[in-house]
């Protein structure tokens, strides 16, 4: 199961209109779909799905449900979350939710 959460890691960019472009942008969620940047997670909080993930399921755009846990690795020392296991009132089991990266584009 697919799931959208968010880790994008900022790049460093060298030419000075498109730095002060993605300096004006990276601060409006309307430029990125409403997805921000970084996302702080605990057990316990409420989450909402952006996009259609499994119709069959019931897991479509705006199906809320709450984060059980995560799925964590170490990766040279680091912790990584893997999945987000989060659970729907409609389903009997917690979904894992992989999270997914997104590009937009700076300059139009």
């Amino acid at each position: 199961m697919r799931g959208v959460f968010l880790n994008v890691t900022t790049v460093t960019l060298t030419l000075p209109k498109v730095e002060k472009t993605y300096e004006k942008i990276s601060e409006d969620g309307t430029r990125t779909a409403g997805l921000e940047k970084k996302l702080s997670l605990s057990i316990g909080a409420k989450v909402m799905l952006k996009r259609n993930q499994n119709v069959d399921a019931g897991l479509v755009d705006g199906s809320i449900g709450t984060v059980e846990g995560f799925n964590i690795t170490m990766q040279q020392s680091t912790p990584h979350i893997n999945t987000i296991s989060v659970k729907y009132s409609h389903l009997d089991k917690p979904v894992n939710i992989q999270g997914e990266s997104f590009s937009f584009e700076v300059l139009k």
